[in-house]
């Protein structure tokens, strides 16, 4: 059975684009749109499980970049060597019934040190927006 690229391509292939008419352009500018956003939408989401661990391995690696790099960049690098924790948790809870509520507990236990936040360190900063997004990441994709 053909795809439905291959009989949209098939439907609307013309030897000369020359030689088609502007309605005809236009409708077939409209159904490569259609076809594109079709493609999109049939994407399924990622599990939680592979959300997660791409999400922890990408902030491994920001982690590693902003080391390497130094300086001011080295807030960056506690900002998302914070978020192995969180991860590391919403892997061992996330398959559990109760996983989004656990997350959400976790996010709020975060919220409440950050209610002083002025009188926080630049780097105590930095690591609990690291936790709080980390947590917020998975709780949001689990909900």
């Amino acid at each position: 059975m053909k795809d439905f690229e291959t009989l949209f391509l098939e439907a609307t292939h013309q030897p000369d684009d020359k030689t088609v008419s502007s309605d005809i352009k236009s409708l077939k500018q409209s159904l490569e749109t259609i076809a594109e956003d079709v493609k999109i939408k049939a994407k399924q989401p990622l599990e939680p499980k592979e959300f997660i661990t791409k999400r922890k391995k990408g902030a491994a690696d920001i982690q590693k970049k902003a080391e390497a790099k130094g300086g001011a960049a080295l807030l960056t690098a506690v900002h998302f060597a914070a978020k192995e924790k969180p991860y590391e948790y919403a892997l061992k809870v996330c398959e559990k019934e109760n996983a989004a509520t656990l997350i959400k507990d976790k996010a709020s236990d975060v919220m409440k040190e950050l209610k002083d936040w002025s009188n926080l360190t630049q780097q105590r900063f930095q690591h609990l927006m690291g936790m709080l997004e980390a947590y917020g990441e998975v709780y949001l994709q689990l909900k």
